[in-house]
């Protein structure tokens, strides 16, 4: 009582010490029920306080607990949780592994209220990997049941995140039904902060449309209910699409009115993320108005703290997969202890056995007893001297293994981030599939002060740990090449990060024979103009147009050291239209042998592959490739890391 009285007004330390001594309490009598839901509750403080690590050991702890007395619902509240757990860490695989958990154990309580519950955070975790379709999916799936239920307020919210999931789908009137829908709820119940949300959200949708008057129009109501509510962030934001709407109308000094007040709003916040949409807002207005050296001046502002922001977001994330890892690590060695001690337990019960029988008959066959004694001492000396040498591999191997996990986590947090490619694609994806733990394919992306977005796609040499290390030294060279050195224009970002690869591998000039680098394709996007430009080292690119395959071959060398003269990447420029579907990819998926005749899958069937299921949803498309390839597969073992990226115009 008093843990949960403590957590709930935000005195996490003295709810730790309560839900603490009540499970020594539960523990010493022996209480499996109550110990489940106090490590439930000591994992829901942790996580309040954003402490991943232990929210996610002591979740596991109440899973286990749970499930041995049969506490469905304690079961299923710490499985969401932890779901959330793996989602704030953007480890969708894993939360999505619990919510479908917690589905599964609902079947024994026949909740519909806490399936529809299941179903939003299912939502959300697609919704934050930019898999739209799937989210609107189970955000539907939810509003049945919260229908039925008549909850109001959920129902609000799901009909707001409806609209987003189809503003983000182009589905602009029906994501207006949504929002209007959800604006007349939030109002009837009486939920007023959440009505300027839904107005902003309301506004940028007509700003989509060119329907700038009525964008406008709730632009405004928005503020003003965001400022009578003393929601600076909201109001900041409302400034900022005020600001957009004015630009877009030519109107260029209320927009830069409107744009300042919402800086001022976003520096007294202290929200970083807000304060950079404000930079990146005026440095829209300043440009287009013509006034570069104010334009350049907030370029440069977005810059210096997009840098400063994605070096925070690194390291946190790093320090939590350390944490995590830290905390297995501590938790494998109580378990190790555990079972030291349950062996020595067992090791006095039998010996007792042995002692008492060995009275009874010592006697009578003393000198064969001895003969026998000794032989076994000598096979179990040997034994002892296997199992020994047994365990220390096992233990070395488990190390090893530990450590590629670990550096799985740290290359992951590497990538270019869903979140990303979510706020600067449209419609995509993304097939992922390493050979081995971790990968020597890899893709990055950035977005350049002149508002257009780079994104490569990237083959390593070699896979596994070695390809691992090169995927790490690669990305290291393209974030200094284009984040230092300003470098934007992809066959001129290739040339530095070769020559700069080449130093870091043979420092001192004299080695020629190591071919390390890798092969790759760099696209950078401007897609208000919709032009395309690339370099391609080995790997092509593809672009499907009219049902036409059209591919634009790749340098036949790749970004490192190779025979030969070191040549210059070509820069190849495209005009994309509209319906244009783009793919960039490395040679794992073609080079699979399988099929009935263990041959391999071939780039003709997979550029036919990529032409048939062209006229699908990118989320449709990334799923046939992948049946394709694991059935083609079958038993086989995958010969190579594969990543394939298709992005729809």
């Amino acid at each position: 009582m008093f843990g949960i009285i403590n957590r709930s007004s935000g005195n996490f330390d003295k709810a730790i010490g309560y839900f603490k001594k009540n499970l020594q309490i539960r523990i010493q009598l022996g209480q499996t029920a109550g110990q489940a839901k106090t490590y439930i509750n000591l994992a829901n403080v942790y996580l309040d306080m954003a402490d991943y690590a232990k929210a996610e050991r002591y979740y596991k702890i109440g899973i286990e607990k749970a499930k041995e007395t049969n506490l469905y619902a304690a079961e299923i509240t710490a499985q969401t949780n932890l779901a959330v757990v793996y989602q704030n860490l953007s480890d969708y695989s894993k939360s999505l592994d619990y919510l479908f958990d917690a589905l599964q154990a609902n079947k024994q309580l026949k909740d519909n209220v806490q399936d529809g519950y299941i179903y939003v955070n299912i939502g959300q975790v697609y919704q934050d990997q930019a898999q739209n379709k799937l989210a609107e999916e189970y955000y539907l799936k939810a509003l049945g049941i919260f229908k039925t239920a008549k909850r109001d307020e959920m129902l609000a919210n799901i009909y707001n995140n409806l609209g987003i999931v189809n503003r983000e789908l182009k589905n602009l009137d029906r994501a207006l039904e949504f929002y209007n829908q959800s604006l007349r709820l939030y109002k009837t119940i009486g939920m007023e902060p959440s009505t300027f949300m839904v107005l902003h959200n309301i506004g940028i949708v007509y700003t989509s449309k060119k329907e700038y008057d009525k964008a406008l129009q709730y632009e405004t109501v928005a503020l003003n209910a965001a400022l009578k509510g003393q929601n600076n962030d909201y109001a900041s934001r409302c400034y900022m699409s005020i600001a957009d709407i004015y630009t877009l109308q030519g109107k260029y000094a209320q927009a830069k009115e409107s744009a300042l007040k919402g800086l001022a709003l976003s520096k007294d916040s202290g929200d970083m993320d807000e304060l950079k949409n404000s930079y990146t807002t005026l440095a829209t207005v300043y440009s287009a108005s013509k006034d570069y050296e104010n334009a350049f001046l907030y370029q440069k502002k977005i810059q210096e703290l997009s840098d400063s922001l994605n070096n925070d977001a690194i390291n946190k994330r790093i320090g939590q997969m350390q944490a995590m890892y830290d905390a297995d690590k501590k938790q494998n060695e109580i378990d190790i202890l555990t079972k030291d001690q349950e062996l020595k337990d067992a090791k006095i019960v039998r010996q007792r056995i042995v002692n008492y029988t060995a009275i009874a008959g010592l006697l009578l066959v003393l000198v064969l007893a001895f003969i026998s004694f000794r032989r076994y001492r000598e096979k179990k000396k040997a034994n002892i001297e296997i199992t020994q040498q047994k365990e220390i591999i096992e233990e070395k191997n488990k190390e090893i293994l530990d450590s590629i996990h670990y550096a799985k986590r740290i290359q992951g947090a590497l990538l270019a981030s869903a979140n990303t490619l979510k706020n600067n694609l449209p419609e995509h994806f993304v097939l992922y599939k390493p050979k081995d733990i971790v990968s020597g394919d890899f893709y990055w992306a950035q977005k350049t002060t002149d508002n257009k977005f780079l994104l490569a796609t990237c083959d390593c040499t070699g896979h596994g740990v070695p390809g691992a290390f090169m995927s790490l030294l690669n990305i290291s060279k393209l974030n200094e090449t284009v984040n230092e050195r300003r470098i934007t224009q992809p066959d001129l970002i290739f040339r530095e990060v070769r020559t700069e690869i080449i130093k870091a591998l043979n420092p001192d000039g004299t080695d020629n024979t190591a071919r390390d680098g890798m092969d790759a394709v760099l696209c950078l996007f401007d897609f208000d103009s919709l032009i395309l430009q690339f370099a391609a080292a080995n790997n092509p690119l593809i672009i499907i147009r009219n049902d036409e395959v059209i591919e634009y071959k790749a340098d036949k060398f790749p970004v490192g050291i190779h025979q030969g003269e070191l040549k210059p990447f070509r820069l190849q420029t495209v005009q994309l239209q509209k319906g244009d579907r783009v793919y960039t990819f490395t040679d794992g998926f073609s080079d699979q042998f399988g099929g009935d005749k263990g041959k391999k899958l071939m780039s003709k069937n997979f550029k036919e592959t990529l032409l048939n299921g062209s006229v699908h949803s990118p989320e449709k498309q990334k799923q046939d490739l992948y049946d394709l390839f694991e059935n083609w597969r079958g038993t086989i073992e995958q010969v190579d890391d594969v990543l394939v990226i298709g992005i729809k115009i």
